[in-house]
């Protein structure tokens, strides 16, 4: 029996050690395999892996771990129902590569106990000429409906991220694996969009009503009717009128462009609780208005010095005492795309363009006026529309049809008191000058012709109004169009 068993265990032995030597290179390699490094798209396999199966509870547990990396976050207070966005800085980021990064997030209201809900990642990306090397991560931020009715603009809110960093280099083949696991809880204000847009809407109007009261001039309202007199009052064209009281398209653009600034910036504080920045193209589309405006109101003033001569003439004449254009009858809104009875092609350009961008600039500033893009065509443009108009003000003849209508009216009456006695005299000797008297007859009418053009030209620059003649509303006075005779 004992002979049997020793045989028995002879022939086990023997098979064993043929077995051994016949699969044992097989189990080498199966031990290569399942514990060498893995390469790059099984590590990537892994990351994304690893952050499938993180959950609410890897959140919780991950809330006091301190983080490896240094990190920034977009701003004090985050935007409710838009976005915001961390960065990693690390060296580890040297040669990052989205197949080798994953990253989650949690949140839950802070009167909440442990109901964390996930994040919302929009973007990850790695941020240029950055050192050391950093990332950002996009992400959304969901709104909070807050339940304190004392808590207006924003609610208390935690973030946790989880995430993993495979570091294992791409060469040698066969090196060994290496990541970073990390987390980053934050604390910090959610704002609540409504409140801030109603809020940033309330500022707007205060400022607008505060300017309509400080430019509020009882004169001008006289004769107008309730709703008139409110609607003239609030009308952004009386605002903004120019030098004399006139529609100022320029004038109107720069404070239109000023209102939607400091309304997105003061939204955009309620929002994030920072003054963000304002981009370079915004900043350059703020100064073609300011220049636009101040060509325009330097062009005007340049205008309507006259010469020395004519202006002491019409000082003399008394034009200078007639009663000022109500704003009412020149700040209208024909009059801001009209001079001269018809359509200005220069404001009309202005005004097409000014409406296009405004609204540009209101959708796109909404989340970041640092991020506000124009192109460089469209600040070209807008900037050649300014130039035309001022230049168009700049070449009017006006004033020179003015200056030439008032030295045809001084020549007439100065032969006119030269005709004047002399006719007199005749008259007196029994010998009356009928050629003295059709000389005389036709440099009146000269005069009343030069005197029509004038006053109409006078009036259309400096905004004002001629006196009429009692007897006929439509028509000029008498001591407008008559020459003085002594």
């Amino acid at each position: 029996m004992r002979f049997c068993t020793t045989k028995r265990a002879l022939r086990v032995a023997y098979h064993a050690a043929y077995l051994a030597r016949r699969i044992g290179p097989l189990a080498c390699w199966a031990w290569v395999i399942a514990f060498a490094p893995a390469a790059p798209a099984q590590a990537a396999e892994a990351v994304a892996d690893y952050c499938a199966g993180l959950t609410v509870l890897d959140a919780v547990k991950a809330r006091t771990q301190p983080t490896p990396f240094d990190v920034e976050i977009s701003s004090d207070k985050l935007p409710g129902g838009g976005a915001a966005w961390i960065t990693l800085a690390d060296k580890a980021f040297a040669n990052f590569s989205q197949a080798k990064f994953c990253i989650r997030g949690f949140w839950r209201p802070r009167n909440a106990d442990f109901t964390y809900k996930p994040v919302s990642i929009h973007e990850i990306y790695l941020v240029e000429k950055s050192n050391p090397p950093e990332i950002k991560i996009v992400f959304g931020v969901e709104p909070i409906r807050e339940k304190n009715r004392f808590r207006i603009f924003s609610s208390d809110a935690e973030y946790v991220f989880i995430g993993r960093l495979d570091t294992t280099p791409s060469t040698p083949p066969n090196a060994a694996a290496s990541k970073i696991d990390f987390s980053y809880r934050l604390e910090t204000k959610v704002s609540h969009p409504k409140a801030s847009k109603i809020a940033a809407i309330v500022f707007v109007v205060i400022v607008y009503l505060l300017l309509a009261r400080i430019t509020y001039v009882p004169k001008e309202f006289e004769g107008l009717k309730e709703m008139s007199w409110y609607a003239f009052l609030l009308s952004p064209i009386r605002l903004t009128a120019g030098t004399f009281g006139e529609a100022s398209i320029s004038q109107l653009q720069i404070v239109l462009f000023t209102f939607i600034t400091a309304g997105l910036l003061f939204y955009l504080w309620l929002r994030t609780g920072l003054l963000g920045n304002i981009s370079s193209d915004l900043l350059a589309l703020l100064g073609i208005s300011a220049l636009g405006a101040v060509g325009a109101k330097f062009t005007a003033v340049l205008k309507s010095d006259l010469d020395k001569d004519v202006n002491r003439y019409l000082i003399a004449k008394g034009w200078f005492r007639w009663d000022k254009t109500k704003s009412v009858d020149s700040a209208k809104f024909r009059q801001l795309l009209m001079t001269g009875g018809r359509l200005d092609v220069y404001k009309f350009q202005i005004a097409i363009f000014t409406l296009i961008v405004a609204a540009y600039v209101i959708t796109s500033g909404a989340n970041d006026l640092g991020e506000v893009k124009i192109s460089e065509t469209m600040l070209y443009l807008i900037g050649i529309s300014q130039g035309i108009y001022v230049a168009g003000k700049a070449i009017s003849d006006r004033k020179t049809a003015l200056e030439e209508a008032v030295k045809t009216m001084q020549a007439a009456e100065k032969t006119v008191k030269e005709l004047t006695p002399k006719i007199r005299d005749a008259k007196a000797a029994g010998t009356p000058d009928q050629t003295a008297e059709a000389q005389l007859l036709a440099k009146k009418d000269e005069y009343h012709k030069a005197a029509t053009t004038a006053a109409e030209d006078f009036m259309e620059l400096y905004a004002v109004d001629a006196p009429k003649d009692p007897a006929d509303e439509d028509k000029l006075a008498p001591s407008v169009l008559e020459p003085q005779t002594a």
